[in-house]
């Protein structure tokens, strides 16, 4: 049988130093995982997302109503948006749109990349 010492619950320094220990490997732990998402899932997300759009041939149209992403705002209250016009990047694959928007009667132009638009 291996020699195994307990430690007695009541012994604040061998409890301190299980709890430390704990707290180090589930950081140990913690940090493993991130690296490990960040390394692996994340790309690997990215590039699906990519071919995804490039086979599905998504973007937004001229006419389309879109909701604008506002990170400052609860997604319920998102201004939506008419597309009036699109940017074309250097390669001339639609990068971003203008948008126009009513709030409260007044009428603004939003120039935003096509990531921060949720077509409707």
């Amino acid at each position: 049988m291996p020699d195994v010492t307990l430690s007695r619950v009541d012994d604040p320094v061998s409890t301190r130093e299980s709890v430390t220990k704990r707290a180090r490997y589930l950081q140990r732990l913690m940090d493993h995982f991130w690296n490990r998402w960040r390394r692996e899932y994340v790309p690997a997300l990215r590039e699906s997302h990519r071919l995804k759009g490039e086979t599905a041939g998504q973007t937004v149209q001229l006419g389309d109503i879109v909701n604008v992403h506002d990170e400052s705002l609860p997604r319920a209250q998102w201004r939506m948006g008419v597309v009036c016009e699109l940017i074309k990047g250097a390669d001339e694959k639609t990068r971003g749109a203008v948008v126009r928007t009513v709030d409260k009667e007044k009428v603004s132009f939003l120039r935003r990349p096509l990531q921060r638009f949720n077509s409707r």
